[in-house]
């Protein structure tokens, strides 16, 4: 297989290398906590820029996460703070879920404005040590980008399209975080990650979504890893290799994800996650210096 560097990929570059030294240059202050992280995470960050990947078992208190899903689930049947819900053509079917049989009409369904809707995900979005690992691995203060918080319904939906594999292309480097809300085993739709695909594309790579058998094609038998794992487990991808989460057929999942970049994703609509003031006012110094690029709510 034979390595392919697009122009877009080459933009993505130079963007990434003139946004992290932007970024350095406006926090010196926190250069030493910057260095120290780098000496703390240099076996993650290895591991991380190897295979594109890898796990930390009982990172977080497993009833803490399983809580969290609970509180989800509750939104879910009262039909509130969730976002548009599309049907299997995805096409949007509305927000207010108690009339909508949503098990029956959608793959997926997921929350709208996490941090504001759910505050106690801020904790986890800005934890020390997740912190330190991003900006061990991008060697500059990091920052949150993206959460997202959504249930796979085990039903006859089609897969979603980010049920199939795919590269996210907003940023040159991404830092992502998956933690499951409920344990995930065989059937339960795992995270499934492309080792090495963050290093090595293929021609043609960006043309569409994949299959499994046509990334194993690319990459080998062996190439992709099914991450079943505990709620209270964390699983880090470099997220601009291929990887997808499985549709589910035996039970449900939800799970939590935090992407770290150095600058706002770019190239595709999504909208901006918000936080409340308030938490905001809680965070360290340096964790609000991973929040500066969030719109800050009064409520």
């Amino acid at each position: 297989m034979t390595p392919a560097l697009t122009h877009q990929t080459e933009h993505d570059l130079k963007r990434f290398f003139e946004d992290r030294s932007n970024r350095t240059l406006r926090y010196l202050a926190h250069a030493s906590t910057i260095h120290d992280s780098i000496y703390a995470y240099r076996d993650e960050v290895h591991h991380l820029q190897d295979e594109g990947t890898f796990g930390l078992p009982g990172f977080f208190a497993r009833q803490t996460l399983l809580d969290i899903g609970q509180r989800f689930d509750a939104l879910i049947a009262a039909g509130r703070c969730l976002a548009p819900v599309k049907d299997r053509s995805h096409k949007l079917i509305g927000v207010d879920t108690r009339d909508l049989t949503p098990r029956d009409r959608a793959s997926s369904i997921g929350l709208d404005d996490p941090l504001v809707s759910m505050p106690e995900l801020v904790p986890l979005a800005f934890d020390s040590r997740l912190l330190g690992m991003a900006a061990a691995y991008f060697q500059t203060v990091p920052m949150l980008s993206y959460v997202k918080v959504r249930k796979s319904f085990a039903n006859a939906i089609p897969a979603s399209p980010t049920q199939h594999f795919h590269v996210d292309i907003g940023t040159y480097r991404i830092f992502k975080v998956l933690l499951y809300l409920n344990d995930v085993e065989p059937g339960g739709g795992p995270f499934c990650y492309v080792k090495r695909s963050h290093r090595q594309k293929f021609a043609g790579w960006e043309s569409k979504r994949y299959s499994e058998q046509e990334v194993a094609a690319e990459y080998g038998d062996d190439c992709i890893v099914h991450f079943y794992a505990r709620a209270g487990d964390a699983m880090v991808v470099e997220s601009t290799g291929f990887h997808c989460g499985e549709k589910p057929h035996v039970s449900d999942r939800s799970i939590l994800i935090l992407n770290y970049t150095v600058h706002p994703e770019y190239g595709f609509a999504y909208a901006p996650i918000r936080i409340r003031r308030d938490d905001v006012e809680r965070l360290s110094p340096y964790a609000r210096a991973a929040a500066d690029a969030l719109p800050i709510v009064a409520e």
